[in-house]
């Protein structure tokens, strides 16, 4: 194992000055630029299969309470982001049509596999990203009655008005309507004084709403009244329709919550920790608020005073317990429905769930070429499981379910990427599958990059943390330069760029031209393992390039790029969040990445 450390300084105090102008020179750079974030921002590769971005929660002063965040958040099974130090290189995250300029020469343009190894991303495609959602944290000064008087912090209301008539009754709405992306959302109220007599209404309403009445005594309105313990919804004296017999009466010192849940459109209330049941069943029509549902109180008497908690402090309901079992009830929902009828590779299909789960399975083992297991799995299964073979033909019934030879060459190709032999890695695939480098330019600079960063790494030896990542030897697939000396190491490194640069550098794709720079700058610095583009030599990366390679000679087999399964979690995953972009509360409580644990 070579010790980075002193082989960093004994390089950098080796390295001659005049190393770094060639290759300013061959660049044709005054200055190489190390990237940004922005650069990599269009190609940033997916972490994990399926990773969709999750809502993102914006809450002024305050976090969200813990419920909503482990809603609204990503949970603990999903793969943190990845981070400066951690991303991609930019040639592992080339768009499709990084190869597609119009002023490559003829002689240059290759065809193009029908499907490219890159990795999908969203590109300038800012309607993928999810919008912020501001969630309910206070009183809206500047929506409530003239009547009410709000404390500093927006959360405590007093009551100024006259008391007399129902028509002095006073309201006031949170400062920000409820998301329904949510799928559950509470807040409570502390009586602080009852005042003269108790008329305390709790709810929601919509912003049509007036602010004279309390909550309940408006259409597209809903409210729990303290001073007799009934419930109102559009209805109120002197209208059709009075309230309805419901909890207790609830005065000074009781704390009244209220729970919206947006998957079975319900509205309920607590008193002092305790569920009084659903008041208002099948209530919520996202498709027919009127600018949203928010949290509202009333007040009717003088000295009536309230103080609302939005998450800030600890509730008294355990509302955490009551997610829980509204999710448990989701799932069992869904576990309970019949799985659905799934198309094989070889065009067939199969109604019978377990063999699609079986079928799922195997053609993973294939796609990634685990042989033993995906033989010894079929031959558990090979009842229940149709072939996996490339597509459909009139003998597609006599081939086997796959071959053992293809796996054992995919494999052993990853196996040289992976270890960082990248020419061996191009030698094997051109002997095994010489039509995929011939037809994918794209997947040639993807390998001829990374050679360009493995024998970077041979010079200055791995970082300690990519290291300890991968637990492999720096000088692993580089024996030839272990002997050699750093300015001659070096040369043959600036040599190798600049064949780069003359067969990749008239492309006038920025993609191409950024990917280049960036691969370039660990030229710049004089050791590579400690400046900002480290992340460069992390050996994580060859795995992302040996997926490519894997995809691309899939692809020329006329198969998919990647396995049924991953296909099937992707889609599920975008599903469920263009559901809760949509504003479908029940999709609040389905995580796909919760079906692997």
């Amino acid at each position: 194992m070579t010790n980075t450390n002193t082989s960093s300084q004994a390089l950098s105090s080796r390295r001659p000055a005049s190393i770094i102008s060639p290759v300013l020179n061959f660049l044709g750079q005054t200055a190489i630029r190390p990237p940004s974030a922005s650069d990599g921002q269009e190609g940033s590769p997916s972490n994990g299969f399926g990773s969709s971005q999750p809502v993102r929660v914006k809450v002024s002063r305050n976090r969200p309470p813990q419920y909503l965040a482990e809603v609204l958040q990503p949970s603990t099974c999903t793969r943190k982001p990845v981070s400066a130090d951690r991303r991609a290189p930019l040639f592992t995250t080339l768009p499709s049509t990084a190869f597609a300029d119009p002023l490559v020469s003829a002689s240059d343009s290759l065809p193009t596999a029908k499907c490219t190894s890159e990795p999908a991303s969203a590109g300038n495609d800012t309607s993928s990203v999810p919008k912020a959602l501001n969630l309910p944290n206070q009183w809206n000064m500047k929506d409530k009655n003239q009547s009410l008087e709000l404390s500093a912090n927006c959360q405590r209301i007093s009551y100024t008005g006259l008391g007399q008539l129902d028509s002095h009754a006073a309201a006031v709405r949170s400062n920000y309507p409820i998301p329904p992306q949510c799928g559950l959302f509470y807040y409570e109220v502390t009586v602080v004084s009852k005042g003269r007599d108790g008329y305390i209404g709790i709810g929601l309403c919509t912003q049509s709403v007036q602010l004279n009445r309390l909550p309940g005594w408006e259409d597209s309105s809903w409210g729990y009244h303290g001073d007799d313990g009934q419930t109102f919804c559009g209805s109120g004296p002197g209208r059709a329709g009075e309230g309805r017999p419901y909890g207790p009466v609830f005065t000074t010192g009781d704390v009244i919550g209220c729970v919206v849940n947006f998957m079975n459109k319900s509205i309920s209330f607590t008193k002092n920790g305790v569920w009084l049941g659903v008041a208002f069943p099948n209530a919520v029509d996202t498709a027919k608020l009127d600018g949203g549902l928010f949290p509202s109180v009333g007040l009717r008497t003088p000295g009536e005073i309230v103080e609302a908690n939005f998450g800030q402090h600890r509730f008294q309901f355990d509302i955490e317990h009551h997610y829980k079992e509204e999710k448990a009830r989701i799932w069992q929902e869904i576990n309970a429905g019949p799985l659905p009828t799934i198309s094989t590779e070889s065009g067939q299909k199969s109604g019978d769930g377990s063999a699609n789960i079986n079928q799922l399975i195997l053609s993973y083992l294939v796609h990634h070429g685990y042989s033993e297991t995906a033989a010894t799995f079929h031959q558990d299964t090979a009842s229940s499981i149709s072939s996996v073979g490339p597509a459909a033909n009139a003998k597609s019934a006599e081939r086997p379910p796959f071959e053992k030879e293809d796996i054992r060459k995919r494999q052993l190709i990853r196996d040289h990427v992976v270890d960082g032999n990248i020419d061996d890695a191009i030698t094997l695939l051109n002997r095994f599958y010489p039509s995929v480098l011939q037809q994918n330019r794209h997947l040639v600079f993807q390998l001829k990059s990374q050679r360009f960063i493995e024998l970077m790494r041979a010079i200055v030896g791995p970082s300690s943390a990519a290291a300890d990542a991968m637990d492999i030897d720096g000088e692993a697939g580089h024996p030839s330069h272990e002997n050699a000396e750093p300015e001659s190491q070096l040369r043959s490194v600036v040599q190798y760029g600049q064949a780069l640069q003359g067969e990749f550098g008239a492309i006038a794709n920025p993609h191409v031209q950024n990917a280049l720079v960036e691969t370039y700058s660990l030229l710049a610095y004089p050791e590579p393992g400690n400046s900002s583009v480290s992340y460069l030599l992390d050996p994580a990366n060859r795995l992302l390039v040996a997926d490519m390679v894997n995809r691309a000679i899939l692809v020329s087999q006329e198969r998919p790029p990647m396995p049924a399964i991953e296909n099937v979690y992707r889609q599920a995953t975008v599903v469920i969040q263009e559901l809760l972009n949509g504003g479908n509360g029940a999709a609040a409580f389905v995580k796909a990445q919760e079906c692997l644990i």
